[in-house]
């Protein structure tokens, strides 16, 4: 809207659609026909409410309750599975090492009566495992078999059990001494009571 005012124009504008101000910019005078612009008070009815601006996130929605309940239900008999799996094979491990090779009566066989007397059991779970009385009370279980070619290992003496193919030597408690093999002879396990020698896996 325009008015002419002592040969001045003067263009006033709607409170409603300025952004008001409660001021009164002064005419420059010495402008001939100079455009005054009047910004006027604004009643507390013409304000505009400005908008509060929006959040803009990437993130993606959280899943509801019942989907994760959902997909919850969906994993766990896998879940259960998996755990019945391992307790499975953590109880057969165990009974593997449990398991009884051989029950040996010292009365039924006289070579034990002695240090470095042995007896043979054969076709064990294991194979043959050589038993050796090494000390008054003291027993020990291993495998015939040299680490070396898997030749079958004889007992020399009281203290010596050797290699008849290629001459790796062990203590009487099947330990390495000397020759190829390296390593000392597969042991087992060993327990008395009662007069009789348990063996089981070590």
């Amino acid at each position: 809207m325009k008015s002419e005012v002592a040969g001045e124009t003067i263009e006033k504008i709607d409170p409603v659609k300025a952004d008001c101000v409660s001021r009164l910019a002064a005419p420059k005078r010495s402008t001939p026909n100079a455009k005054v612009l009047i910004h006027f008070y604004c009643p507390k009815e013409h304000r505009q409410k400005r908008e509060e601006p929006t959040m803009i996130t990437d993130r993606k929605p959280s899943q509801s309750r019942r989907t994760f309940l959902h997909s919850l239900a969906d994993r766990l008999p896998v879940f259960l599975a998996t755990v019945a799996t391992v307790y499975r094979r953590g109880f057969s491990v165990q009974d593997k090492q449990n398991a009884v090779l051989a029950a040996v009566k010292i009365a039924d066989n006289p070579a034990l009566e002695k240090v470095g007397g042995f007896v043979l059991v054969k076709n064990t779970s294991a194979g043959d495992v050589l038993i050796v009385r090494t000390g008054d009370a003291q027993y020990a279980a291993m495998s015939d078999v040299c680490p070396h070619k898997q030749c079958r290992v004889e007992v020399r003496t009281a203290t010596l059990i050797k290699c008849p193919c290629h001459g790796s030597a062990y203590k009487i408690d099947g330990t390495y001494v000397s020759g190829p093999a390296r390593k000392s002879l597969q042991q087992f396990r060993v327990a008395v009571a009662d007069g009789v020698i348990t063996i089981t896996e070590s």
